[in-house]
């Protein structure tokens, strides 16, 4: 047989030679970086390229690099590396427009994430006393803001709700009320438990402050008021 006709294997044994299989390339040279490859690149020689990225990474494929992005719900901590993202923010994963820098953002003023690892601003919900609303842009995308409760209204926090309103005659001594409990009935009025309402005072008794009672004082014996909604003890008059 013709040494032409040998595999090049065996041709290369007979003649002295040695195979040298290549090392695996390095793939810790890309952070987050699983399984990789040695490519060459028109214009580029031979480069590194990512092919799988480690748990908490996803592939970045911007047709001028394949590396590894964090995940979203995943951020770079000071090191470089993808950490899960932290309660109190909120983490879209490494973009190459729009957020190469693999960042953690913060939620608008008023709202916070309850979880870790959140991936977008739509999972900023209410801190206590704001309530939530939301706004579509011209290119489509939706972002969410937070205002502080205004009197007479209240959130316990940890929804996307806005703000609820006391019930009709309530009201709240301030703004960023944050439940229920603290809306009350003004100056001559009590508050009706069963409706959830403001009532004025009964002739014969007065409120002088907001008051969450279901009551209001009654005059001394022999005084009563001349109207209903007395609003302090001097509005007790003698009965003749």
């Amino acid at each position: 047989m013709a040494l032409w006709m040998l595999p090049a294997t065996l041709l290369l044994l007979l003649l002295g030679a040695t195979t040298v299989q290549s090392k695996p390339p390095d793939c810790t040279r890309i952070n987050g970086c699983a399984t990789c490859r040695l490519a060459r690149v028109v214009g580029k020689g031979t480069q590194l390229l990512c092919d799988t990225c480690s748990k908490g990474w996803t592939l970045r494929r911007d047709g001028q690099s394949q590396t590894c992005d964090c995940a979203a719900g995943w951020a770079f901590n000071a090191a470089g590396m993808c950490t899960l993202c932290a309660k109190g923010m909120f983490c879209p994963g490494g973009d190459a427009a729009s957020n190469p820098g693999n960042a953690a953002f913060a939620c608008p003023p008023g709202l916070t994430t309850i979880i870790a690892g959140a991936m977008s601003q739509g999972q900023c919900f209410t801190q206590p006393g704001y309530g939530r609303s939301s706004a579509t842009g011209s290119d489509g995308k939706v972002t969410v803001s937070a205002a502080l409760c205004g009197v007479a209204e209240y959130n316990i926090g940890g929804n996307t709700l806005p703000c609820q309103k006391c019930g009709p005659g309530l009201t709240t001594v301030s703004q960023g009320s944050t439940s229920a409990a603290q809306c009350v009935a003004p100056p001559g009025f009590f508050v009706d438990k069963a409706s959830a309402t403001a009532k004025r005072c009964q002739r014969g008794t007065y409120s002088p402050s907001f008051s969450s009672s279901g009551r209001c004082t009654p005059c001394p014996p022999e005084a009563s008021t001349a109207a209903e909604g007395a609003t302090s003890a001097s509005a007790c008059v003698p009965v003749n």
